[in-house]
């Protein structure tokens, strides 16, 4: 390579550089870059790491609210009929409850606020459920659509925050 040349291709990846370095990420913990749009993302079985309402792990308390023998609370986000995620679109939430050898299917859905920076979703839709009663554990089984900040989306993670009824909540998902 002579000496032009590499002059060109030092300034373009010093160019290239600079423009990823100035790009700012759409979530606060990431990525920077991603090459998979939000919604095929979100489109995954996601499971319930943990969850925190005013600093205390509450996760133990939606297993114990569902019931769940298994601690694996899974919510399957199906991917939209239109194909985008911007308007609702069903989650599918998966549980194994004591006193079953199946898996229940309960109710839920989702969608991408208009800046793709909010999840608005309604986890487990009690009001659709016959004869079964769930303590509300933060906004979960509340039958409220309730938007999450988005903190970070990733094909592995989903981290979401918001603050309801005057208590600072973080939730995290892996799939």
């Amino acid at each position: 390579m002579n000496f032009k040349v590499r002059i060109k291709f030092f300034f373009l990846l010093g160019m290239a550089f600079a423009v990823l370095a100035s790009c700012k990420r759409k979530y606060e913990e990431g990525p920077l870059i991603s090459f998979t749009s939000k919604c095929k993302r979100l489109e995954r079985t996601w499971t319930l790491s943990y969850i925190y309402i005013d600093g205390i792990d509450s996760t133990e308390a939606v297993y114990k609210a569902l019931g769940i023998i298994d601690n694996k609370f899974r919510a399957k986000f199906i991917e939209p009929s239109d194909g985008t995620c911007f308007n609702y679109a069903p989650i599918d939430v998966r549980v194994n409850i004591t006193g079953s050898i199946y898996y229940s299917h309960l109710p839920g859905s989702y969608k991408l606020s208009e800046n793709g920076k909010y999840l608005i979703m309604n986890i487990i839709r009690t009001s659709d459920i016959v004869n079964l009663k769930y303590k509300e554990v933060g906004p979960f089984f509340t039958d409220d659509y309730v938007e999450y900040r988005i903190k970070r989306l990733t094909k592995s993670e989903l981290w979401l925050e918001l603050t309801y009824n005057g208590k600072y909540i973080w939730i995290h998902f892996k799939s």
